[in-house]
């Protein structure tokens, strides 16, 4: 027959036992809390020290004992940085992450000030870097060439005919972005997709013009370059029209040729 409990007390710990008691002890002192506006936030030390030193190496590893801080930060924006912390991709900035306080125009910017307030160095570069990202894709791309060639005659020519008989006065290229397209004289241009419904003489008069901007470029490769348009002008020396005096007078054609540059994005 069992003898009755003894009153001495629980039974001394086993090996098993103190073992839990120190790792949970472990635990507990690995642990730190962060306050912001009554919400509660745990950092382990290993979240802690990612991106160290900080803010929070300063106020729980250094000499100070103190294991809790309580800060008047936005709530959801430590959300974000505690998956930072713990070696996660934030950026871009999940629309569901956003703070309802904050709109997705100005998430990016307050992210990168709490960084600079932990001294998040890594933090604050990852957003830098994203904010110039953000900042070259919204920058107008030169995807355009324009090829410009005068030509001077000493008699009226037709388009085809500039590159087989004359020698151009001058040449040049510029890159430019979409916004010259809206520009004199290129507005007014020759927009070769409109002539592509228009029989043979509109499929003739894009493949001279191709065939003028390889002679140009020295080859045209319909793998890189689109045909946008063209536009041309001519300019009397001499007098009008009715006056105008071939033998004493020249005539110069200003052809300008739009190509796309289908390797920019």
């Amino acid at each position: 027959m069992e003898g009755p409990p003894s009153a001495q007390g629980p039974p001394p710990a086993t090996t098993c036992t103190r073992a839990l008691q120190h790792a949970h002890a472990y635990s507990m002192s690995e642990n730190y809390t962060v306050t912001l506006r009554g919400t509660d936030f745990s950092l382990h030390r290993s979240q802690i020290e990612s991106d160290g030193p900080n803010y929070f190496t300063a106020c729980f590893l250094t000499n100070s004992k103190q294991r809790r801080i309580e800060l008047h930060r936005d709530p959801g924006l430590f959300q974000i940085i505690v998956s930072y912390l713990s070696g996660y991709t934030v950026l871009p900035i999940d629309e569901r992450s956003i703070p309802r306080t904050m709109s997705s125009a100005t998430v990016l910017s307050n992210l990168r000030a709490d960084a600079v307030f932990y001294q998040l160095k890594g933090l604050v570069r990852a957003c830098d870097i994203f904010i110039e990202q953000q900042r070259v894709k919204k920058t107008p791309t030169n995807q355009y060439m324009i090829l410009g060639n005068v030509y001077r005659c000493h008699f009226s020519v037709e388009f085809d005919e500039l590159q087989a008989n004359t020698t151009p006065a001058s040449t040049w290229r510029l890159h430019a972005n979409k916004e010259i397209l809206s520009k004199a004289p290129l507005n007014d241009m020759i927009i070769a997709k409109s002539l592509l419904d228009e029989g043979i003489d509109g499929l003739q008069a894009v493949a001279k013009v191709e065939g003028f901007a390889s002679h140009t470029l020295g080859g045209f490769d319909s793998r890189r370059w689109k045909l946008i348009g063209w536009h041309i002008d001519e300019s009397k020396f001499g007098g009008d029209d009715e006056n105008f005096d071939w033998d004493l007078h020249d005539i110069d054609y200003r052809v300008l040729i739009v190509l796309e540059d289908l390797r920019v994005e």
